[in-house]
């Protein structure tokens, strides 16, 4: 009688031991894999709303309309260090001594 009550708690415990191993290799079937990302180090992520997705590398500033399938150069400069971007479409990307100011999604930059 010993025996197996103590047999069923420690089978309960190796079979969550075994579940929770086994999650990981089941989620990693949903992810997706994507080409590399072009341009280098990147130095800042910003979302505005749904829509639109912005990225900064150390030159340049990319926007994606498409949920991040194409990022197109919508800034070329030297030395961007961070990223923000407003739900207005107010764009803002500072570097060492400047910032570049944007108010209309990135199409065009100040």
């Amino acid at each position: 009688y010993g025996y197996s009550v103590y047999r069923s708690p420690m089978r309960s415990i190796y079979l969550f031991l075994l579940i929770l191993l086994a999650l990981p290799a089941f989620s990693q079937r949903f992810w997706l894999t994507t080409y590399e990302f072009p341009y280098g180090a990147k130095t800042g992520i910003a979302g505005v709303r749904d829509t639109c997705l912005f990225v900064s590398t150390t030159s340049h500033v990319l926007r994606s309309f498409d949920e991040g399938q194409s990022f197109p150069k919508v800034l070329t400069t030297s030395g961007l260090y961070s990223i923000h971007a407003f739900s207005n479409g107010a764009v803002v990307a500072g570097g060492w001594g400047k910032v570049f100011i944007s108010d209309n999604f990135g199409t065009t930059w100040d």
